[in-house]
């Protein structure tokens, strides 16, 4: 089954991915969002830091987060 859920987290107010939904599976840092990697010993995890790649992504606009 399935569990997923929805935030907004705010990036760039314009950009190639401006107003777009992406998904990004919980094994990759946000800082702020909880993280698990599927794991019950990480449930509960939040990150205080941003991966590259997110902030790469967050730098190109505006999205909601399906995590």
């Amino acid at each position: 089954m399935c569990r997923a859920w929805m935030t907004e987290i705010v990036g760039a107010s314009s950009g190639k991915l401006s107003g777009k939904t992406l998904a990004v599976k919980d094994n990759i840092h946000i800082a702020g969002v909880p993280m698990s990697c599927g794991s019950n010993f990480l449930r509960g995890f939040v990150s205080s830091c941003t991966a590259t790649a997110v902030s790469r992504i967050l730098d190109a606009g505006h999205m909601k987060w399906v995590m």
